[in-house]
């Protein structure tokens, strides 16, 4: 079972990278796997993962439909992540018309299909078909910082 946990105010400089930062660290500590997707055109949260930042694919690109999300994720020290650049930025004036805020559900759905299907592909650990196994067993979180 995956837990969604996600951080989000409009607002700057209130700790938001901060916060997810420190979660992934914490749930990684207790044994859990997190994916953290950055959702800040800064990509401060995946500079601060320490994930590759430079010619990457980037949740613009899973957004897009150009890349899938399984794809773009980058192991780190504390967690996976999927990391975001400039482009972002732009993603509003890409997507003006209805059911936009269902665009990151939509852009994540290979991964949440992975969980269930108990996949460790983003781990690049091979496929999974044991329902007893103990890392399907654990929980997985994911956190979204924007």
């Amino acid at each position: 079972m995956a837990r969604i946990i996600s951080v989000i105010t409009q607002k700057g400089g209130v700790g938001k990278t901060t916060t997810v930062n420190a979660l992934a660290a914490t749930l990684n500590k207790l044994g859990r796997r997190v994916l953290a997707i950055d959702m800040d055109p800064q990509g401060n949260l995946s500079f601060s993962l320490g994930a590759e930042t430079e010619d990457v694919r980037t949740i613009y690109d899973v957004i897009r439909k150009e890349m899938n999300a399984l794809d773009c994720i980058q192991r780190c020290n504390t967690s996976d992540v999927i990391p975001s650049d400039i482009l972002l930025s732009s993603i509003e004036l890409d997507y003006t018309g209805k059911n936009r805020e269902f665009l990151l559900r939509e852009a994540l759905g290979d991964v949440k299909k992975s969980l269930r299907l108990h996949s460790h592909r983003f781990t690049s650990e091979s496929r999974c078909s044991d329902s007893k196994c103990a890392c399907c067993q654990q929980i997985r979180y994911y956190a979204y910082a924007s």
